[in-house]
């Protein structure tokens, strides 16, 4: 017996079939799918109501071929809190997947690329390969086996960059579905439909089951209405976001449209206010402003503190170089640029031009301070300030002369002296790490990505007969290494091996 259910809950799913009864070649046809976690079922079908033209077109099509098939349909909805609690729940079900996918893909690249390092690391720097000498045929088979290697450790590379995007994209687009503003949106979309669910109703040549469905269709959306709006004003009782509005804006003031340029208000409408556009007016829903300037002084919200225009401007276009680096291309210009703004950071905090970028992080507040979102805005002017000077051609060593000293305390600062090499086993709590070396033109390279105070390390544990351990840094960053692998760290302890 063939089995084609249909819930709010499930959507339309078909039980009953196994693997070579051709079940599936049937209902294909009239927009089925499988997939190993569901099964045989109707995409996009859960809470809706039954799609009844494909349930009955492929009941009928097995029923022909001498399949017993049942249909059974429930179309009872579900209130709106309980599909956005359900829809959440996937989403972080498919992101988790990804991780895991994510995970075992990195673990499998590391793995790949310890297995090279061990076969270079026996290598010595620089030395030829020696053709016609008895070691050449081995030497040659080293080296194609730690190429091979390294291959394989790219392609994990980005398989788990691949499954790590796709978690990051479920999550955003979940939190997309729960944003403020696209609550809004959807509370126009939900008033409009139930308006027009209203105008059929009212029509008495609505009858019988037409005006029964339509009918469900009107309540629905009313619960569905009242919950979003619920939902939204619980984001204004909590501060967490207030929306624009006639009673905080007026004809004069200066807009941003979605983070995007700021226009003049010409009139502020019921929905919308109008907008100059260089001579050419258009419309701009309240959803879709995101601040205003008024006196001098900008709100990023109804609710929000003003702070100076200038210093907003100062912000957002530092925001805009950091977002420009390494995205300019290989021109002079964008070299300079990219140049130009790591130094900028690097002075500002008295540290070395050279320094890695852990170090200048560690000067930047943690999100949960008091003074988080004020002190990244007088960095923010800082670094501008800075790569204005350099821009227009000033010294090094005359911008340091003029800067004040900065008075905020890292929370970490690189110590003076030359690092010691140590293998990770070798490494305590409290050491601070200056670099990892890597392979590169022939040599080891300090590459100055894993750096930081190291907040735990891991017991040994042995794995595809290599010793492994774990470290864990002061920015929350983990990192598994070979044993084998060496470290450049700075060791407070001398006593310690």
């Amino acid at each position: 017996m063939i089995t084609i259910t249909h819930t709010h809950e499930d959507g339309t799913i078909l039980t009953g079939s196994h693997r070579g009864d051709g079940v599936y070649d049937i209902v294909k046809q009239h927009g089925f799918r499988y997939s190993r976690q569901v099964g045989i079922y109707i995409r996009g079908s859960r809470d809706r109501d039954a799609p009844t033209a494909r349930i009955e077109a492929a009941a009928a099509a097995l029923r022909a071929c001498g399949h017993q098939v049942s249909i059974e349909i429930d179309d009872t909805w579900r209130p709106a809190a309980h599909r956005e609690a359900a829809r959440s729940d996937r989403a972080a079900e498919r992101a988790d997947l990804f991780d895991e996918r994510a995970s075992a893909a990195a673990g499998r690249r590391d793995r790949q690329h310890d297995a090279a390092h061990a076969i270079l690391d026996g290598i010595p720097a620089g030395q030829p390969m020696l053709p016609g000498h008895h070691s050449y045929p081995a030497d040659r088979n080293r080296r194609d086996r730690a190429l091979t290697h390294l291959d394989q450790a790219r392609d994990e590379d980005r398989t788990a960059t691949h499954y790590a995007d796709r978690a990051d994209a479920v999550r955003a687009h979940n939190a997309h579905l729960d944003d403020p503003r696209v609550i809004m949106r959807r509370i126009e979309r939900i008033d409009a439909d139930l308006r027009r669910a209203r105008r059929i109703l009212d029509d008495p040549a609505t009858t019988g089951a037409y005006r029964e469905r339509v009918q469900r269709d009107g309540d629905r959306l009313a619960e569905d209405l009242a919950h979003q709006r619920a939902t939204l004003a619980q984001f204004a009782a909590d501060g967490t976001f207030v929306a624009w509005g006639r009673d905080n804006l007026a004809k004069g003031d200066l807009v941003s449209v979605n983070g995007h340029g700021w226009y003049p208000v010409t009139r502020v409408n019921t929905k919308t206010v109008s907008l100059d556009n260089d001579g050419w007016p258009h419309k701009a829903p309240f959803d879709k402003i995101t601040g205003r300037r008024r006196d001098g002084l900008q709100l990023d919200s109804p609710t929000g503190e003003p702070w100076p225009v200038a210093l907003a401007v100062a912000v957002a276009r530092w925001r805009r170089l950091l977002h420009a680096v390494g995205r300019g291309g290989y021109d002079e210009d964008a070299r300079r640029r990219d140049r130009h703004v790591r130094w900028a950071q690097r002075l500002v905090h008295g540290l070395d031009l050279s320094a890695a970028v852990g170090e200048v992080a560690a000067f930047t507040p943690p999100p949960d301070a008091p003074d988080a979102e004020a002190e990244q805005r007088r960095l923010a002017a800082a670094y501008l300030a800075v790569y204005q000077r350099l821009d227009a051609g000033d010294a090094v060593p005359d911008i340091v002369a003029d800067l004040p000293p900065d008075g905020r305390e890292p929370a970490w600062r690189m110590p003076d002296g030359q690092p010691v090499d140590r293998h990770p086993d070798a490494i305590h709590e409290g050491d601070i790490l200056a670099g990892i070396y890597d392979h590169h033109g022939g040599g080891l390279v300090l590459i100055s990505q894993v750096v930081g105070p190291v907040t735990a390390v891991s017991g040994i544990r042995h794995r595809d007969h290599r010793d492994w351990i774990t470290l864990a840094l002061h920015d929350g960053s983990t990192h598994e290494l070979a044993t084998s692998r060496w470290l450049a760290v700075h060791c407070p302890h001398p006593q310690q091996p």
